[in-house]
């Protein structure tokens, strides 16, 4: 018995330590956690559809940068792309030059919102 409690406490010592000390220790768990949950719990398809929705979008918004900007674009066409994409922006000055910073939110869906999905929106 004593044994059994003695080696309870040095697993839950080491298992402390490695969690403080040892970051790919944290992941490992995280990831052991999230396989043991996905066995038990499928991922609903409509969140798969709704991940590839967001992923769709982002490249889209991609694509149409890659082709509307180009290095030299004046401010009054960048301010036209981030209108036509319906993203909303600021400009900003660095260092004697403009930045445009734009933010997508992307409602997720409250189903999704579990260990499996993560946080049930983006941005």
């Amino acid at each position: 018995m004593r044994f059994r409690i003695a080696a309870l406490i040095v697993l839950v010592a080491m298992v402390t330590v490695c969690w403080f000390t040892v970051d790919s220790f944290r992941e490992w768990v995280y990831f052991g956690l999230r396989a043991a949950y996905l066995t038990v719990h499928r991922t609903p398809a409509r969140c798969k559809q709704r991940a590839d929705e967001f992923t769709a979008k982002v490249e889209l918004i991609k694509q149409d940068a890659k082709n509307s900007l180009k290095i030299g674009t004046k401010k009054d066409g960048v301010a036209n792309f981030f209108a036509s994409e319906k993203i909303p922006f600021t400009f900003d000055e660095i260092a004697g030059n403009h930045e445009a910073r734009g933010t997508i939110y992307f409602k997720g869906l409250r189903d999704c919102e579990n260990v499996a999905c993560g946080d049930d929106s983006a941005r």
